[in-house]
Formats: structure tokens, C-alpha cells, sequence
């Protein structure tokens, strides 16, 4: 809107300029191109003040034009940039979630390796417990003395070897 105004101030004293210059110049009054002359230069300059509007309109709508394809491409770089921003956004959004999602698997999975593995250990202290304890009713057989029968001939055939007991023991000292 600003530019039309200016266009139209510069017409309108370029208008009066071209007229003055083109009455100076016919100031040649010689027969009868004294009555031509006159007309054509006003013909004249109406047509170039009409051309040179033209071509400052032309200018005008071409630095206009060449303005908003400039806006117009910044609007749409900046446009592609907040989409790319939401797309990234996103896509780290979508990356915690997963990050998160797979520690509370890892969660998980600890857990239940820690509780197999307490698990483990408690059969296996259980199987110890038993094992000792057999053990040690093992060795409270051997260590128990055997029954005694109420005849001394046994106690002294076991003494002596020639029992069914077993065979007496030998020992070599070297």
C-alpha cells in the first residue's frame, strides 16, 4: 500500500517534468510543424509517464512477489523445522519408554534369578542338614556299644577271634 502511494507521488511530479520538458523542447515555431509539434510531445509524455508507471508497477510487483516467495519459504523452513522437532521429540519420547520398560523387565528378571537362587541355596542347606544328620546317626551306630548278652562265652569268643564276628585286627608297627 505504501509502495502505490510513493508511485503515485512519483508519477504525479514526473507528470508536470516530462510535460515542461517536452513544451520546452518543441519551442521551435517553423510552419506547419509549429501546429504538430506541440500536440505530439504532450501525446508523448502521457505515453512514457504511462510506461514508466508501468515499469515502476512491474518493479514494485516483482520486489513484492520476490518478498513473499522469501516469506513464504521462511514460513515453510520453519515449519518443517517444528515438524522435525516433533518428530524427534517423539521418538525420544518412544526411547524412554522402552529404556523404561525394559530396566523393569531387567527388574523383573533379577528378581526372579535372586529368588531361584535363594531357592538353590535353601534345598541345598536342607540336603546338608539331612546329610549331617545321617552322618551323625551313622556314627552314633558305630559308636554305639553293642547289646550285651547275658553269657560271658560270647564276649570271649568275639575276644578272642574265633567267633562269626569279624576278623581280629592286626597292626604292624614298622
Amino acid at each position: 500500500m505504501a509502495g502505490r502511494r510513493l508511485l503515485g507521488a512519483a508519477v504525479a511530479c514526473l507528470l508536470p517534468l516530462l510535460a515542461s520538458a517536452g513544451l520546452a523542447g518543441c519551442g521551435n515555431t517553423g510552419g506547419a510543424g509549429a501546429a504538430k509539434s506541440p500536440a505530439k510531445p504532450s501525446e508523448g509524455s502521457e505515453e512514457a509517464a504511462e510506461r514508466a508507471e508501468e515499469s515502476t508497477q512491474k518493479r514494485e510487483e516483482q520486489s513484492e512477489l520476490s518478498r513473499d516467495s522469501e516469506l513464504l519459504a521462511k514460513i515453510e523452513a520453519k515449519k518443517r523445522e517444528e515438524t522435525a522437532e516433533a518428530e524427534a521429540k517423539k521418538r525420544e519420547r518412544s526411547a524412554v519408554a522402552k529404556a523404561k520398560k525394559k530396566e523393569q523387565e531387567a527388574h523383573k528378571l533379577e528378581a526372579q534369578a535372586t529368588a531361584k537362587a535363594k531357592a538353590r541355596e535353601e534345598a541345598l542347606r536342607k540336603q546338608l542338614k539331612q546329610s549331617e544328620e545321617e552322618a551323625a546317626r551313622a556314627l552314633a551306630k558305630k559308636r554305639a556299644p553293642p547289646p550285651k548278652t547275658g553269657s560271658s562265652h560270647s564276649n570271649k569268643s568275639s575276644e578272642s577271634g574265633s567267633g562269626s564276628g569279624s576278623p581280629p585286627v592286626t597292626t604292624i608297627a614298622r
